[in-house]
């Protein structure tokens, strides 16, 4: 659906990006489809540090849904009408208080007379389609805050202590973004976690409470369903091990993993276990880190052994953000994007050779675009912009700079000249 958009609006995408009070010459139905390819769009940024991708990638969103639906009516319609869908189906166990409860929170996300437009857009979105990875536990709870912050600024405090100066109670994202180790996955025997029927309903009782803590307004109300989503997981793991789904190592990972545990890092990471994610993102995003295999043989020998022994892209004195290119590709899901900063140095060096092959294998769309030695994010060695489009025609597009540039707006005249 998403690319189905992109292709159909292409030549109208330009002027959706526009930060300009120019009409966007758009029909409501096209209107439609944008933002419901937004709202399914699942992007994640599997190193994220600090937060800064999510969050600027956000940012282009909540700017889009701006400039097609600036009233936000086609928004709100679509929220109520995704809760209504909601309640019909997953939530039938739902009493009419609760179901009521969902819609008047919708009412109080896009009331205007306590909140900014852009809150109720940064809120839905947030909830569906941001995720965050990072082996730093002091990262995680940094994106978390940088998230909190964005959803503060866009709504009215008042003078009123007892009522929190207008301020509502801030979303959870423990289900949004974890600490885990990205590059060390689960050694499943199906392609996917819930298999049977029986593990399936399991989860969906896990989305639901998922669903519930994000919103939860009061500690009790919270303090309950973090009980019911650890429950669920010991209960679901439990029954991933008698399925023989997942093997005796991997059920005790499964189970000791405590996606509220704010100081412990996860020594694996599963996109379906941690964020019910299983056909693979649309967008991998992200300035994965940069650092030589003999570091990391040095500091952890067997985290390294993984890494050459499960990954394709892992040879000779291979830099670590190679595998991250192949993780994350693998993790997109067909006609997905992986789209990372990075050195441009693995399309020419001998520790680039396993990349080079991975990518002859696969036979991505790819676009490198390389700055050669000007230092456009102030890295530590020559970055580029670089793209990886899943089971795309296969074509490289490598753009490098041309000319001598020393200043952000001669950089801005070169990129959009770029055709």
């Amino acid at each position: 659906l998403q690319r189905t958009v992109c292709e159909v609006l292409e030549p109208q995408y330009p002027q959706q990006m526009q930060y300009s009070d120019d009409e966007v010459k758009l029909t409501s139905e096209q209107r439609k489809n944008i933002m419901q390819s937004l709202y399914n769009c699942k992007i994640l940024d599997p190193a994220c540090g600090s937060g800064a991708f999510p969050m600027g990638i956000l940012q282009q969103m909540v700017h889009i849904l701006n400039r097609i639906d600036p009233s936000n009516d086609m928004w709100k319609t679509m929220m109520r009408n995704v809760a209504i869908e909601r309640t019909s189906e997953a939530y039938m166990t739902a009493s009419d208080e609760e179901r009521n409860e969902i819609i008047n929170d919708i009412e109080r996300s896009f009331d205007e007379s306590i909140n900014r437009p852009d809150y109720a857009r940064k809120l839905y979105l947030i909830e569906n389609c941001i995720y965050g990875v990072d082996i730093q536990p002091i990262a995680i709870q940094i994106s978390k805050l940088r998230f909190f912050i964005s959803l503060v600024v866009d709504q009215k405090n008042n003078t009123n202590p007892t009522d929190n100066f207008g301020i509502r109670p801030l979303p959870n994202l423990e289900a949004k973004f974890v600490a885990a180790n990205t590059l060390i996955g689960l050694q499943k025997k199906y392609a996917s976690l819930f298999d049977s029927e029986a593990i399936k309903a399991k989860e969906d009782e896990l989305k639901i409470a998922k669903h519930k803590i994000f919103g939860a307004k009061t500690v009790r109300t919270k303090r309950k369903y973090r009980k019911i989503v650890n429950d669920l997981r010991l209960e679901i793991a439990t029954m991933l091990k008698e399925d023989g789904a997942v093997g005796n190592d991997e059920a005790r990972e499964l189970a000791s993993w405590d996606m509220f545990d704010q100081n412990s890092s996860s020594p694996f990471f599963d996109p379906e276990w941690m964020f019910g994610v299983k056909d693979g993102f649309d967008i991998v995003i992200g300035n994965p880190p940069y650092l030589r295999i003999q570091g990391i043989r040095n500091d952890n020998p067997q985290f390294a052994d993984y890494l050459v022994d499960n990954y394709k892209t892992a040879t000779g004195k291979f830099d670590l953000y190679v595998a991250f290119i192949e993780k994350g590709y693998r993790i997109c899901r067909k006609r997905g994007i992986l789209n990372f900063v990075m050195p441009t140095k693995w399309t020419n060096s001998d520790y680039g050779e396993g990349v080079r092959t991975f990518c002859l294998e696969e036979k991505p769309y790819m676009r490198i675009i390389s700055f050669s030695s000007y230092q456009v994010f102030n890295a530590s060695t020559y970055t580029g912009i670089q793209w990886f489009i899943k089971n795309e025609h296969p074509v490289l597009d490598y753009i490098q700079l041309s000319c001598d540039i020393n200043t952000p707006d001669k950089l801005e005249v070169f990129l959009r000249g770029i055709n």
